[in-house]
């Protein structure tokens, strides 16, 4: 148990770097003169160094959140006091003379440029409701949940500045699930799509009430290969909260302007912050954005609170951005130097290496896999590292707009940085047998019940007929797939992942109608493709960019519709008319 006396843990302070040199004097100069070597910051040092002197004890985290200040900042702050501060690891409290501070303290900060856009405590509560709901955060997609306060602001503010019931809004990335935030708040946006790359989230969004209310669609993405094609070039607004880095910040709006119908009338919204520590980022990413054209009609500082990113003061401002003219060329151009590792934390960020001994095993697995599985059928490799001609990067399989050539037998590597992407994949191959080789925590292989819902959301194109977790005992996983003899109406949706679902599944009906002998309309068959209550946000998109989880309704539908006609063996088959 710590130890609860005043001054127990004085001597164990948290060992992370001091901004300012070694300070000598009483407690109070030394924090004088720490205040004075930050002018711009001294309203938030005074405010917060008040809110410690006034006693009781305070958590460094939220000392972060309550004054917008870096982790490294206040700490030197806290420091520079000497004794007068005491410290049980995170927990700090005023152990020195108040009267010597009176002169440096300050009220409580607050962001008062942004009162305007407090909200009920109700609703604040609701959604707090809502995000104490939303799957954990992914460190290595660099996810910090944002406050439920700032989601409704956020909002708030889009219903305040945009006619939301002729706004199309574009969310790029949304793990703090703002999207939601509109039901909360009574107001109701044309559209609304989000583009995500978290299986989990999108799911999540799927099931939630709100997401009907505010006409929601969640459409899977990986960014770095491209927007669904049902989002480009589709909405008025896009909101955007990015990886902090040159290249995240610079992708994810690069792509908000693929999203909008006429960027030179749209806006972007873009939430961004650094540490004023590092000024000389915020300088790169303004730059980034300055070079894709954009004008910036506004910056609303620390609109962004955090629970977490300490490193930033837990707060992010909004920038307001106007493409102009050139914007949509200039970002479509720029879109192919953004790099592959974009962000702060794990396998894909820009610091990670990818050092000879993890290319030496990747090298190795692919080699045993390729003896294990080819068996001297015709072959296509794709991925990195590959040996010989038939082979095709993953990035260009993976944003193909066709399926793969045919081949008996494929074998895919996501590794790794493509994990994300194992049901694309699978979906995509056309051969008898494919097998893909991704990272271990790849989305569908963490547990039992993913790999269930693996398998459920292949079945019609593939079955799954081994999963590897640990394949030679590494961190990647193998999936053998074999071709499925399943003949039915969702085995000719599956089998055209790149159509858009309603055009297959009408026209699947009608074969399957055809087959069975009885005929069948277009309009027939749209009928009972309404009556199944899936709406536009699903049907009128390709299946490759439908989430796994509305996979899963979308077959549980198509058999609905196609149980008149499936006592026929043949019924619903892949027909010479449909393949292809």
């Amino acid at each position: 148990m710590a130890d609860r006396r005043p001054y127990a843990g004085r001597m164990s302070q948290p060992a992370e770097p001091s901004v300012c040199g070694a300070a000598v004097g009483p407690g109070a100069d030394r924090v004088t003169a720490l205040i004075a070597g930050h002018a711009p910051e001294a309203v938030r040092l005074r405010a917060v160094l008040g809110r410690v002197v006034a006693g009781g004890r305070h958590q460094i985290p939220h000392l972060v959140r309550g004054s917008g200040l870096s982790r490294q900042l206040l700490l030197a702050l806290l420091r520079s006091a000497g004794a007068d501060i005491g410290w049980d690891g995170d927990t700090v409290w005023f152990a020195g003379v108040q009267g010597e501070y009176h002169a440096l303290i300050a009220a409580e900060f607050t962001a008062s440029s942004h009162d305007d856009d407090a909200v009920p405590a109700v609703l604040v509560e609701r959604m707090r409701g809502i995000l104490a709901r939303v799957p954990p955060p992914i460190r290595g997609l660099d996810h910090v949940p944002a406050t439920a306060e700032t989601v409704l602001r956020r909002a708030r503010y889009l219903a305040r500045e945009f006619d939301l019931d002729q706004t199309r809004l574009l969310f790029v990335g949304d793990h703090d699930c703002t999207s939601l935030a509109f039901a909360v708040l009574g107001v109701a946006p044309r559209s609304v799509t989000v583009v995500d790359i978290d299986e989990r989230l999108l799911a999540f969004i799927a099931s939630q009430p709100q997401a009907a209310d505010a006409s929601i669609t969640p459409l899977f993405a990986d960014l770095r290969l491209g927007l669904p094609e049902s989002a480009r070039a589709a909405h008025d607004v896009a909101f955007t909260d990015p990886p902090y880095t040159a290249d995240g910040v610079g992708l994810f709006v690069a792509r908000a302007v693929e999203g909008l119908a006429e960027p030179s009338k749209g806006r972007i919204l873009v939430a961004y912050g650094y540490s004023e520590s590092t000024p000389a980022l915020g300088l790169k990413v303004q730059r980034a954005l300055a070079d894709l054209e954009l004008l910036f009609e506004t910056v609303l500082p620390d609109f962004n609170h955090y629970d977490g990113a300490q490193a930033i003061g837990s707060r992010a401002d909004l920038y307001r951005l106007r493409p102009t003219k050139r914007t949509d060329r200039i970002a479509m151009r720029a879109l192919a130097r953004y790099g592959k590792t974009m962000y702060t934390h794990g396998s894909q960020s820009e610091e990670s290496c990818d050092g000879s001994a993890s290319v030496t095993a990747r090298d190795t697995v692919a080699q045993r896999v390729v003896e294990q599985f080819s068996g001297g059928t015709s072959l296509l490799l794709v991925g990195a590292g590959w040996a010989g001609h038939n082979t095709v990067p993953i990035d260009r399989f993976l944003a193909a707009e066709k399926s793969s050539r045919q081949t008996e037998t494929t074998i895919i590597d996501l590794r790794p940085l493509f994990g994300w992407s194992l049901i694309r994949a699978a979906l995509i191959a056309t051969s008898e047998r494919t097998i893909i080789i991704a990272p271990r925590d790849a989305y569908g292989l963490h547990s039992p019940a993913e790999s269930a819902q693996l398998r459920a959301a292949l079945e019609p194109h593939y079955q799954v007929e081994t999963i590897q977790r640990s394949f030679l005992g590494t961190d990647s996983a193998v999936v053998e797939l074999r071709g499925s003899t399943t003949e039915s109406v969702a085995a000719n949706v599956w089998h055209r992942p790149y159509s858009r679902v309603a055009t297959t599944w009408r026209e699947s009906l009608i074969a399957a109608a055809r087959r069975h002998g009885t005929d069948l309309t277009k309009n027939q068959a749209r009928t009972l493709i309404e009556q199944t209550q899936l709406t536009a946000s699903v049907t009128d998109h390709r299946l490759i960019d439908l989430p796994i989880a509305i996979l899963a309704w979308l077959r549980q539908a198509i058999d609905e519709t196609a149980r008149p006609y499936s006592d026929n063996p043949a019924t619903g088959g892949r027909s010479d008319d449909l393949a292809g």
